[in-house]
């Protein structure tokens, strides 16, 4: 005897139609910017894309440092020294400021539309940098590169996972760790060359090629998916008051803290305890908003989706990229300084010096991607990291000048030869740190989080490095104060404040007491270095755990065509042979509700997605 066939009323097969879509949009995230699936790219087009992304990942980091070994140069062609810090300042207020609001706007406008606004705007600014006739313009330009280097940097690290083989995540993790191993050292390495054989503007001219291609290339190598919504819905899921309040927070602290540091201002002064104080109160009300926006079901989506607090690891995994960037930001400034000060090298001279550091980083980027190859084991290789770090910041503080006995002779000083394999012994600790932090946070933040979680990581690693740098120049003009600057003259003093490689500019006599002073505030330094490195160290203890989720990536199964079979009509009822929509007979034989068992938000989106 044959099994009667099921019959359904014409509402109960619409209702589960709906719930079948409301599943859908509870499953998938309402944002342009999905995951792209893997056969969207052939083995040749993956290859240049990846070399697109990577080139503005490299040249967005190379700012940073490139105008550290050429200030006395642009100072003496533009004049006006005593603004010259805010050629390195601005850029990074800004490169830190927006990194992860772009990151966000790639999740609302898609990925290819925000690279191509982050290109545009640091190559216009770019070449804008090289025209300028005084420093204030060549500060304004700065401030605005920063704006698209800042996308560059946070959304390479955002869509390389995507685009990249799904198979082998940590190639990715292995190609950033190398790429800013190198732009990192490269920079001040370009900034001392340059000036000497042509003008300072090339540091600035030649982004424009170089950005040329790359546009036209991501052009059409880019996978781009059509938008779905409506650009008035787009402008209302911004976050526009987190923005404002992240932004503000980190510019005014890191501008107050290096205002008082440079003894610009004192740190008693209304305008600097005013600054600090209206950071920390950002800061407080960027976390009470973010909270409320992440508790509720709201079209505005939160900058930073606070949930990804509560996930142990990922929380772990921030705070040792804190640590991590305000370490490695210092030692890659100070210790080409320290070998032109210390050692009177020259600029070319000193970039090679560090040469051993950027090795030791790419090889460790090589070897934490070879180490999570077939497991996650981000966690274990994070700890090895970081205590590596914790060593070579170690043995970097036994350089001379740590002890108050030390000779102002300035052979004293001079940089043993042991600091290459202290070099070597750091670098290997930061290039794991760098490719197992990326696939951490890849594999702890999944779907619509994921752009959020690697924004964050981003901006935290260069929020680190500022501070670092700022607490670096207090330490260095602490040490300056103390009777070092009677015989100088007010333009000398204030050029050595903002500055320590200005004691080239001083008279011979007055070279040696500043090389010690220098040198005692290096060792202090890195002192201070090695207590970052203990608390991330410490940090990344919590991000061990039992089984961590796999880093790999599964491209979406294909689709299965609906298949609904002729139906023959009743008085009242509609009987169906077959429905094939996601949802099988027997779930519907069952009553189903009056109305659907399911989140509000899902129900919003499903009717968001059908008004677009």
């Amino acid at each position: 005897m044959k099994p009667p066939r099921p019959r359904f009323r014409i509402s109960q097969l619409s209702r589960a139609q709906s719930n079948d879509s409301m599943r859908q949009a509870l499953n998938s995230p309402l944002s342009d910017a999905k995951p792209i699936p893997e056969v969207a790219l052939s083995p040749w087009r993956r290859f240049f894309l990846i070399a697109c992304l990577l080139m503005g990942f490299l040249f967005s980091i190379l700012d940073t440092t490139i105008v550290s070994t050429s200030l006395l140069a642009i100072s003496s062609d533009l004049g006006g020294f005593r603004s010259s810090q805010w050629v390195v300042l601005s850029y990074l207020l800004t490169y830190m400021g927006f990194s992860m609001v772009l990151a966000k706007l790639s999740d609302i406008f898609g990925r290819f539309s925000i690279l191509m606004v982050s290109w545009t705007i640091f190559t216009m600014f770019s070449v804008g940098c090289g025209c300028v006739a005084t420093m204030t313009q060549l500060v304004i330009c700065r401030a605005f590169q920063g704006i698209g280097g800042a996308g560059l940097y946070s959304l390479t690290t955002i869509a390389l996972p995507e685009v990249g083989p799904a198979d082998k995540p940590e190639i990715i993790g292995s190609l950033i760790g190398m790429t800013m191993s190198i732009s990192f050292v490269l920079g001040p390495v370009l900034g001392g060359i340059v000036p000497q054989y042509t003008s300072w503007r090339w540091l600035y001219f030649m982004n424009f090629p170089f950005g040329l291609l790359t546009i036209i290339g991501l052009i059409f190598l880019y996978p781009r998916h059509p938008r779905t919504s409506r650009w008035k819905i787009l402008l209302g899921r911004i976050d526009y008051p987190g923005s404002i309040l992240l932004l503000g927070s980190s510019v005014l602290l890191v501008f107050g803290l290096q205002q008082a540091g440079s003894l610009t201002l004192s740190w008693g002064s209304w305008p600097v305890v005013l600054t600090l104080t209206i950071a920390l109160v950002q800061a407080t009300a960027f976390c009470c908003w973010e909270w409320w926006l992440t508790a509720g079901s709201r079209a505005m989506e939160p900058i930073f989706p606070l949930r990804l607090a509560k996930n142990r690891v990922y929380l772990a995994c921030m705070v040792a990229t804190f640590m991590i960037g305000w370490v490695y930001l210092v030692m890659v400034i100070a210790l080409p300084e320290r070998f032109q000060i210390a050692n009177g090298d020259s600029v070319s001279l000193a970039g090679l010096h560090i040469l051993p550091l950027l090795g030791s980083i790419a090889a460790g980027s090589v070897v934490a991607g070879l180490l999570n190859a077939k497991k996650n084991r981000t966690a274990a290789v994070t700890v090895v990291a970081c205590a590596l770090t914790l060593l070579g910041m170690g043995l970097f503080s036994l350089l001379p000048g740590s002890s108050s006995s030390s000779s102002p002779d300035d052979s004293s000083l001079r940089t043993s030869q042991s600091q290459y394999g202290f070099q070597c012994v750091f670098g290997v600790g930061v290039g794991l740190f760098l490719s197992s932090a990326t696939m951490m946070s890849q594999a702890q933040a999944r779907g619509e989080d994921h752009a959020a979680a690697q924004g964050a990581i981003a901006q935290l690693r260069v929020l680190g490095g500022v501070l670092g740098l700022a607490v670096s120049t207090v330490i260095f003009n602490s040490r300056l104060q103390s009777g070092l600057l009677g015989g100088l003259t007010p333009e000398q003093a204030d050029a050595l404040r903002r500055s320590p490689l200005a004691v080239v500019t001083v008279a011979p006599e007055l070279q040696g007491p500043l090389r010690q002073t220098y040198a005692a505030a290096f060792s202090e330094t890195t002192r201070c270095a090695v207590g970052m490195a203990v608390v991330a160290l410490i940090a990344s203890l919590f991000t061990l755990e039992r089984n961590p989720p796999p880093i790999r990536r599964n491209p979406p199964p294909p689709e299965k065509p609906a298949a609904v079979a002729p139906s023959v009509a009743g008085q009242n009822d509609l009987e169906l042979n077959t429905i094939s929509r996601g949802t099988s007979t027997t779930e519907l034989q069952e009553p189903l509700p009056d109305e659907p068992v399911l989140p509000p938000l899902a129900y919003t989106r499903m009717k968001v997605q059908e008004i677009c």
